[in-house]
């Protein structure tokens, strides 16, 4: 991952910082990975209930540089004895791996928070649309793309948008529920 990232705007860490403070219905973009991992960090410290993800691999070049993490969120919806954090990658190389250690962390956490669906995308990485929705409301969805070059990624971003996080959980859930077997945690 040597290749230059584009640098960080501070205009839009404060609009991202003011978008998730007011939890404005407001839809913004973002092209960068260092703008997905701002966005990231926003999100997860205003989780309150559940999470889904839908990658390629979780440690998508932004998942591994997100304060708080994603066991630190965790921990936090397990004091409040709600919320699940339900993952599914399509390009993982070492699911098995993966899925230890979210074994791991939930025995860690004395809580499954974390379940794990490990699945192949026999296809090109670019026919996937990766997304995540938090609370039903907050959600990211990056355009399709095959290897991220130069740190750059477009998504799609919103804070408060029940609408559309309805419909990426119902897309979400219906993955799930069709490919969930024993292979989830």
């Amino acid at each position: 991952m040597g290749e230059k990232q584009p640098e960080l705007n501070e205009e839009y860490i404060k609009m991202v910082e003011n978008f998730a403070n007011s939890d404005s219905d407001i839809v913004f973009g973002n092209n960068s990975l260092d703008h997905a991992v701002v966005i990231a960090k926003n999100m997860f410290k205003k989780a309150n209930s559940d999470i889904e993800i839908l990658s390629g691999t979780l440690d998508e070049m932004y998942f591994s540089q997100i304060e708080p993490s994603l066991k630190e969120v965790a921990e936090r919806l397990k004091l409040k004895d709600e919320g699940v954090i339900k993952i599914i990658t399509v390009q993982e190389e070492f699911p098995e791996k993966l899925k230890k250690k979210f074994e791991n962390m939930n025995l860690e956490i004395g809580k499954d928070v974390f379940k794990y669906l490990p699945l192949l995308n026999p296809g090109k990485p670019e026919d996937v649309t990766h997304f995540y929705v938090i609370d039903g409301k907050r959600w990211r969805v990056e355009e399709p793309h095959g290897e991220i070059r130069e740190g750059k990624v477009k998504a799609q971003v919103c804070f408060n948008d029940e609408h559309a996080g309805e419909n990426f959980h119902k897309y979400f859930d219906d993955l799930w529920n069709h490919y969930s077997n024993e292979n989830a945690v």
